[in-house]
């Protein structure tokens, strides 16, 4: 019975012991983790070095493989240092990658201990690339560096570049030049006239090495040349003299540029003149022979004329009997464009009285109160005209006046009646008689006045005539050429013509 009961009390408390009471049981507490430290290791590959500072330690520097000892909840700071040519192309912090590649702003990288962490970083160098560049004309070409435009030299391998960089690029012709295009590995560019006058392009990723081709021309102007006469036109270039064909476009040249000419009559002929986009210009006479000048800053086409006389009709001359004034009307066989018909003449009358008298006194009392006046009209068969050229005009001296040349002023009074004091030059013939030549684009009325014969009112302007000179005086040209071989036939038309 004793062995019974202690069977039952036995079995009574293996029971107890392997199913507790959950009544009132409180679970048994586990022990908690270590507090640290932890294990900290640090791998770094490639051209670079990582940056590791513990809590307020110094930071130190792994190029390879380190491990450190940290407690928990320490801050860890990672920065990094690729070399020269590198970048730090993958961090990752207890296997997880962070935002720390290449192109990526952040520099550091901040994580707190709470277990056992491997950091593994990986540097990686860049793949570079190169291109060759050529620049052809006048002009230069930059790229965009660092918010900075810098120049670029025209040579091979002349920009080193990193994979995937967009390169930016702008051109800029010299002065007086044009951007004509742009090329990258053959293929014609995208560009962008800016308000800088520059022109922009661009090329996007770079996965190779290539090409940029810059082309600029320069700007240039057509020179149409026609030849009157028997003569020849030679222009300076390079310190050489080539000969000038005649011809729409017939020069071409840069513009901005200046063009040196000379026109050579040809044997037994003379050269008459110059005209310059449909102005008589400046010559000078050269010691071979010729006559030179310029166009200077050309900026647009133009057009040059030389004229020539040779045993052909040059025109009209004549003389008016009643006034003794001569003309000289050129036609357009005598000056290219000249709008005086081969018929033309001007009719001159004298200014005696009535109210065209008056006011002419008027017109010239600040020079004086003698004077002789004329009405003259340039006519043809269909009335009168005005002339697009200059015309020359000769008047002798009235009989009486003052041979002193500073005595004497010739005044034109226009339609509109604006009164202009006229240059002009003085001459003394052979049989000691006194002219006055001018040349003029418009006819109304010419008053001759000597004002020493009484005083005259203030004088606001004095205009002193010229004594001989004969630069850009179209008459004179004609003068010369006359005396130099063509007096007999102009004699001939003279003698022959009835004055009108």
């Amino acid at each position: 019975m004793k062995r019974k009961f202690l069977a039952i009390v036995l079995a009574a408390l293996l029971a107890l012991t392997l199913f507790p009471m959950t009544a009132g049981a409180e679970e048994p507490s586990v022990p908690e983790p270590l507090a640290g430290p932890y294990a900290l290791t640090v791998e770094v590959s490639g051209a670079g070095a990582l940056g590791v500072k513990i809590g307020d330690a110094d930071p130190q520097t792994v190029a390879g493989s380190q491990q450190f000892s940290v407690d928990k909840g320490t801050q860890v700071t990672l920065t990094w240092s690729p070399e020269e040519g590198s970048y730090l192309d993958t961090l990752s912090v207890g296997g997880t990658e962070v935002p720390a590649g290449e192109g990526e702003s952040e520099t550091s990288y901040t994580f707190a201990m709470d277990k056992e962490t491997a950091v593994a970083a990986a540097f990686a160098e860049y793949t570079m690339f190169y291109f060759d560049v050529s620049i052809e004309g006048p002009g230069t070409l930059s790229m965009l560096e660092n918010g900075k435009w810098e120049g670029v030299a025209p040579m091979e391998n002349s920009i080193e570049v990193t994979k995937d960089s967009t390169l930016t690029f702008k051109a800029f012709p010299a002065e007086g030049a044009a951007f004509d295009s742009a090329a990258v590995d053959g293929q014609p560019a995208d560009v962008t006239e800016t308000e800088d006058g520059g022109y922009m392009f661009e090329v996007p990723s770079v996965q190779a090495d290539g090409s940029i081709e810059v082309v600029f021309t320069e700007k240039m102007a057509d020179i149409s040349v026609d030849i009157e006469g028997p003569g020849g036109l030679f222009m300076l270039e390079n310190g050489k003299w080539f000969g000038v064909a005649e011809g729409e476009g017939s020069i071409s040249v840069a513009v901005g540029s200046t063009v040196t000419l000379r026109a050579y009559p040809e044997e037994g002929a003379s050269f008459l003149l110059a005209v310059v986009n449909g102005q008589p210009v400046n010559v000078t006479e050269t010691g071979d022979g010729g006559y030179e000048f310029k166009i200077e800053d050309i900026q647009a086409d133009s057009t040059v004329e030389a004229a020539f006389l040779g045993a052909i009709d040059i025109g009209v001359m004549s003389q008016d009997n009643t006034t003794g004034i001569e003309y000289f009307l050129p036609s357009a066989m005598v000056v290219p464009g000249s709008n005086i018909t081969p018929d033309s003449w001007l009719e001159i009358s004298a200014v005696t009285g009535g109210d065209a008298y008056a006011s002419v006194k008027a017109a010239v009392a600040k020079f004086g109160t003698v004077f002789k006046a004329y009405d003259i009209a340039l006519m043809n068969g269909e009335g009168a005209y005005q002339p697009n050229i200059p015309v020359y005009l000769r008047f002798p001296l009235p009989e009486g006046y003052s041979t002193n040349p500073e005595d004497i002023r010739l005044v034109h009074i226009g339609a509109d009646g604006s009164v202009e004091e006229l240059e002009f030059e003085w001459k003394q013939g052979d049989d000691g008689t006194y002219s006055m030549e001018i040349q003029t684009g418009s006819f109304s009325t010419f008053v001759i006045v000597d004002s020493s014969k009484t005083a005259a009112a203030a004088v606001t302007e004095t205009k002193a005539p010229k004594t001989g000179d004969t630069e850009n005086m179209m008459f004179f040209l004609v003068l010369a050429a006359v005396s130099a071989g063509l007096a007999g036939c102009a004699a001939r038309r003279l003698n022959g013509k009835k004055a009108r």
